[in-house]
């Protein structure tokens, strides 16, 4: 896979995660799958998945509890 193709696929994942947040789907609150989960749920690697959780935090949309 070029590097192309991997920013394109976590472009689209994180458009999609962001979409699935502003429409409620996951609402304030809700836990998401694990990032193991998610990443074998759409066919992603873990780091990209790790990668697309940390710009969604940047932009507020998430935040993570220890």
């Amino acid at each position: 896979m070029t590097g192309f193709e991997t920013i394109k696929k976590s472009r689209l994942f994180q458009d999609f995660l962001r979409n699935e947040i502003v429409n409620g789907t996951y609402r304030p609150g809700d836990r998401l799958p694990s990032i193991r989960v998610l990443a074998r749920q759409y066919n992603l690697s873990t780091i990209t998945v790790n990668s697309v959780l940390l710009n969604l935090m940047t932009e507020g949309l998430l935040y993570s509890e220890q």
